[in-house]
């Protein structure tokens, strides 16, 4: 069995949250996700950072996703 890697751009990346910055991810997700009549899958922390990285990085990498140079 031949074993097939995975692209880079679909790694998993493992990363540590400050305890700060976990405890208001906790309650953002709380408050995203209180509404027993929500239609849409509930938020998880990798949505959440997923989202702001994009949000952060969009303002700060070309679109074309290349160093500036």
């Amino acid at each position: 069995m031949i074993a097939m890697s995975r692209p880079e751009s679909e790694r998993k990346q493992h990363f540590e949250l400050s305890p700060a910055n976990r405890r208001r991810l906790d309650v953002y997700l709380e408050l995203q996700n209180v509404d027993p009549a929500r239609v849409t899958p509930r938020l998880k922390i990798g949505d959440v950072v997923n989202r702001a990285l994009d949000l952060w990085l969009s303002k700060r990498v070309p679109k074309e996703g290349r160093p500036h140079g």
